[in-house]
């Protein structure tokens, strides 16, 4: 395992040097293994990633009283997620929401697909 990712939550992604017995983070500090009292993955979780939108997220009424909302996917892909989210428009009836860059999100998946804030962090 010496040189592989490993992830928890309070510290994030970190490489494991198993010669110093020990887990070094992106600010190069150590910590050594006995120190760990939490689940180690070396994938994280569903959904531990949080989302970046402020506050609770829309009601579907809500999103229909807008002309654009901020958009996070529900997704445990952090590379999707990180494309998709960002500001979205509502489209002609409002069955959807479109961004800048084609990628739609139908109403009719909302809260299982995809989630509304107006405010972003």
């Amino acid at each position: 395992m010496h040189g592989q990712p490993a992830w928890t939550a309070s510290r994030g992604w970190m490489l494991v040097i198993i010669i110093k017995s020990a887990f070094v983070s992106h600010d190069l500090s150590l910590a050594p293994f006995d120190d760990i009292q939490e689940y180690i993955y070396i994938v994280p979780p569903m959904m531990s990633n949080s989302l970046r939108g402020m506050g609770k997220p829309l009601s579907l009424n809500a999103i229909t009283e807008r002309e654009t909302v901020w958009v996070e996917p529900v997704t445990s892909d952090i590379s999707l997620g990180s494309e998709l989210r960002g500001w979205y428009h509502k489209h002609g009836d409002w069955r959807l929401v479109e961004n800048e860059y084609g990628h739609r999100f139908y109403l009719d998946v909302y809260g299982v697909k995809w989630l509304a804030f107006e405010a972003v962090v």
